[in-house]
C-alpha cells in the first residue's frame, strides 16, 4: 500500500461529508499537508483556492477535509519515521463519491 493511500484509510473516518457534496460533479478536493518528523500534520492547506473562494459547497468540504486532517483521534499518519525524507510533503484528494 502507498503512503497516501494508507493515510487515506487513516484518516477517512474523520472525514464528514456534507450530502449536498454528493450532488455536485467535479468535487475533488486537493490538500497540500507538511508533515512533522513525528507523523502528525505541520500545516494543511486547499489546493484550489479560486474555487474554495467561489464555491460554498467546495468551501464546506474543504474545510471539513481540512479538520479530518488535522484531527487528533486521526494521527499519527502511518508513515515510517526512519523515511522522514521522503514524504514530508504530501497531496491528499478527498472525493466525496467515494461516499456513494
Amino acid at each position: 500500500m502507498e503512503v497516501a493511500e494508507a493515510v487515506n484509510d487513516r484518516i477517512r473516518p474523520c472525514w464528514n461529508v456534507d450530502p449536498a457534496a454528493l450532488r455536485v460533479r467535479e468535487m475533488v478536493i486537493e490538500v497540500s499537508v507538511r508533515m512533522r518528523q513525528d507523523q502528525t500534520v505541520a500545516e494543511a492547506v486547499v489546493v484550489d483556492q479560486g474555487r474554495y473562494s467561489s464555491d460554498p459547497i467546495f468551501r464546506s468540504q474543504a474545510d471539513a477535509a481540512i479538520r479530518a486532517v488535522r484531527n487528533p483521534r486521526c494521527q499519527p499518519w502511518p508513515v515510517a519515521p526512519d523515511r522522514y525524507q521522503g514524504w514530508p510533503d504530501i497531496t491528499l484528494n478527498f472525493d466525496p463519491s467515494d461516499f456513494l
